[in-house]
């Protein structure tokens, strides 16, 4: 690994952000922490989503949560979504949960403007935060813009984790912030066919 380590450190010294967040991925996968920090630098984590990723996932196995919570609040070109997910992520390492609780409901929020909804919920989920994804996409599915998208989510997370009432309440959010929501429709077919 040591000599592997130093041939990539060579071959990748010009490389640009999200390269270098390749090879700090690389790093990872290897158990190689360290190694991912090197190749995913703080300068290329404020440029690059992936290598501001690659440097939280070696922050946080490294457990150098001060540096995580720096890390998610010196700004990035990565979403603001994602950002708040590693501060929420460091906060509650850092035994500050209900700022960390904060922070992930702003990043769940922010992940529905942004694209990223599918990431954050994945990070609420591995921090021991799925109540609280739980609890905003019910609130995705209670808004008319997100309605239908919301329902699409809750009725697979739901859906595949048994919680039926959560998915009917999801369902009736839906529609009564946007009856015509395709998904909830459907739904209501489903349910009717059954």
């Amino acid at each position: 690994l040591d000599e592997a380590r130093l041939r990539l450190k060579a071959v990748y010294a010009g490389a640009g952000s999200d390269q270098r967040a390749a090879l700090a991925g690389w790093h990872l996968q290897q158990g190689d922490a360290e190694g991912a920090l090197e190749a995913a630098t703080a300068k290329n984590a404020a440029n690059s989503t992936r290598a501001f990723l690659a440097r939280a996932g070696a922050l946080a196995v490294l457990e150098r949560h001060d540096e995580l919570l720096t890390l998610g609040e010196a700004g990035s070109s990565a979403p603001s979504s994602l950002q708040a997910a590693i501060r929420a992520k460091a906060l509650r390492s850092l035994g500050r949960v209900q700022k960390s609780d904060q922070a992930m409901r702003d990043a769940l929020r922010a992940s529905a403007m942004e694209g990223t909804v599918g990431q954050v919920v994945e990070m609420a989920d591995a921090m021991g935060a799925s109540h609280i994804a739980d609890e905003e996409i019910l609130g995705f599915c209670a808004q008319p813009p997100t309605a239908d998208g919301g329902f699409r989510l809750a009725r697979d997370r739901f859906d595949r984790r048994g919680q039926f009432a959560s998915l009917r309440a999801a369902r009736d959010k839906a529609l009564a912030a946007s009856p015509g929501s395709a998904a909830a429709l459907d739904y209501t077919r489903f349910e009717q066919l059954l």
